[in-house]
């Protein structure tokens, strides 16, 4: 099943009723809403720069899973959980 993000965490935020910093530390999706942000970002790195997305996601049938897979040309580089 593929992940879905948000490109506004502002808007995630205030949809989970998130509305101060005192919200976020103690919420328990505040990890997730963390990874949204980064991928968003790379996300719009790559539109602005003219290029189409080279970012990845896998997950194995363990639920092993690798957040952003990065295609740099015949390598990968990885930021594993």
């Amino acid at each position: 099943m593929p992940k879905l993000y948000f490109y506004d965490t502002g808007l995630l935020c205030w949809l989970l009723g998130i509305r101060t910093e005192e919200h976020l530390l103690p919420h328990p999706l505040r990890g997730h809403i963390f990874e949204n942000m980064v991928v968003s970002e790379l996300l719009k790195s790559c539109m602005n720069q003219g290029e189409r997305s080279n970012l990845f996601y896998w997950r194995d049938q363990s639920g092993n899973e690798v957040d952003v897979i990065v295609e740099m040309g015949t390598k990968l580089k990885t930021n594993r959980n």
